[in-house]
């Protein structure tokens, strides 16, 4: 287990040393780091009929899609 574990943080080392400096990702402000980004879409389901809201309609359409 050991020889894993030194193997993995010399090829990890190995990446770090040889990456190109713009493959880096560039470093986040304070503004960006405490807001998460959004996963998906915003949706108004007051507005839109195909949007699901609930556990239920989600069991639902997988129900009639055969899952």
């Amino acid at each position: 287990m050991a020889l894993a574990a030194d193997l993995e943080s010399q090829l990890l080392e190995l990446l770090i040393q040889t990456s190109p400096d713009a493959a880096q990702a560039p470093a986040l402000t304070p503004m960006e780091a405490a807001q998460p980004k959004l996963a998906g879409p915003v949706v108004d389901p007051e507005n839109t009929a195909d949007v699901v809201t609930s556990q239920s309609q989600v069991d639902d359409l997988l129900a009639s899609l055969g899952f």
